[in-house]
């Protein structure tokens, strides 16, 4: 599909924490996948300092609301004026139109108003863009500018809008990727929770790199908590797992996610999820893989030659360093250790160290970030290069 997307996968992680947002959540989460479809696709370009113009039409255009007017009706109790009296609000914004200042009381309005000054909490601890676990990343704000503009002339409203740094980042590298136009139409059936919780599932699993990987660990509960629905009857929750699977691959137009049933007790309510991908998939991932593992198999390398052999930075390290991961009998053990714990990294499981494939692809990258750092340092305007 086109409209390929990334989505921060530490939001997908802590998908229940936009409850915090009570009933404006679902709103929200359709501008977080909005927000990450513009940065993708360029749907709003931005100026020179990074600030890109909404409006109404457009948001609704592209996340499935036919009739943008309900994103421009008053909110019964918008974010701006909680908490306060009707005639603290009513001074509020008499001293908003005095300072020509904007109040922001529709639906879409106090959305955005939320999303600039209140964080999205995490309950789980996030990760960085390098998929390290902190505790310092316990939440994130989706965007550092908001401004709302009145078009008299064209009876329109806009929205200046600035998106946060960290957001950003973490999108250009903690990501799983979803179709936007399948999760646009899965709002009304209430089904975007499972969709993007399945996408996610869905390219972990596929660091095996096989056409279908299976699943069958996943609580019956634990599945239906994806879903919003007041049935109660086990049996009947059952089937609308079914129609819900297939719903999703309907829209998508293959059967990617399946969805079977196997014993668990005296009942068949275990389910067992299918992950299925194309042959082109696969052969996208095994390069995106070969260069995951070898930006950070260079940066790991790198740091245990340093750690080992650098005391005081000079002209001649690259050559050194360039000489010792060409000798294939230099450190061969600690070779294989950074290896070994790049894989891991990189993949989650461990690979065959001693295996003959496994060496060879080891060398083989050991010649090529050789080549690579004499190279940088050639083509680049400083000759010395620091390993710290």
């Amino acid at each position: 599909m086109a409209d390929i997307t990334r989505y921060d996968r530490n939001l997908v992680n802590n998908m229940l924490d936009f409850s915090g947002y009570e009933k404006d959540a679902v709103l929200i989460k359709n501008l977080v996948a909005f927000f990450s479809y513009d940065i993708n696709h360029n749907v709003l370009p931005p100026d020179l300092f990074g600030k890109r113009l909404l409006d109404p039409v457009t948001f609704a255009q592209h996340m499935g609301y036919k009739n943008y007017r309900s994103l421009i009706k008053k909110h019964p109790e918008p974010a701006q004026f909680r908490g306060k009296t009707p005639a603290a609000v009513k001074i509020m914004k008499e001293q908003l139109k005095a300072d020509n200042e904007p109040s922001w009381e529709t639906e879409l309005c106090n959305a955005i108003y939320r999303m600039r000054y209140e964080s999205l909490r995490f309950s789980k601890p996030g990760k960085t863009p390098d998929g390290v676990q902190t505790s310092e990343l316990n939440e994130i704000r989706f965007l550092k500018y908001a401004k709302k503009f009145h078009d008299p002339a064209k009876r329109k409203i806009y929205y200046e809008i600035e998106y946060d740094d960290t957001y950003i980042n973490n999108l250009a590298r903690y990501f799983m990727k979803y179709s936007n136009q399948v999760y646009a139409q899965l709002r009304k059936a209430k089904l975007q929770d499972l969709y993007i919780w399945l996408a996610n599932l869905r390219d972990i699993a596929n660091k095996e790199n096989e056409p279908e990987y299976s699943i069958d660990t996943i609580s019956f509960d634990f599945l239906c908590m994806k879903v919003s629905t007041n049935i109660t009857k086990p049996s009947q929750k059952k089937k609308y797992l079914t129609n819900a699977f297939k719903k999703i691959n309907g829209l998508i137009g293959d059967e990617i996610f399946d969805l079977s049933w196997k014993k668990n007790g005296s009942f068949y309510y275990q389910p067992v999820i299918t992950f299925k991908y194309t042959q082109n998939e696969l052969e996208d991932h095994t390069q995106e893989s070969k260069k995951r593992l070898r930006l950070y198999f260079k940066s790991n390398i790198v740091k245990e030659f340093a750690r080992k052999y650098i005391r005081n930075s000079s002209e001649d390290d690259v050559i050194k360093i360039r000489n010792w991961l060409r000798d294939p009998g230099a450190d061969v053990a600690l070779k294989r250790m950074v290896y070994a714990s790049t894989h891991i990294q990189c993949f989650g499981r461990e690979a065959d160290i001693y295996s003959e494939s496994v060496n060879n692809s080891m060398r083989s990258l050991c010649a090529d970030i050789a080549d690579a750092l004499l190279n940088e340092v050639f083509s680049s305007p400083k000759s010395t290069v620091c390993f710290t």
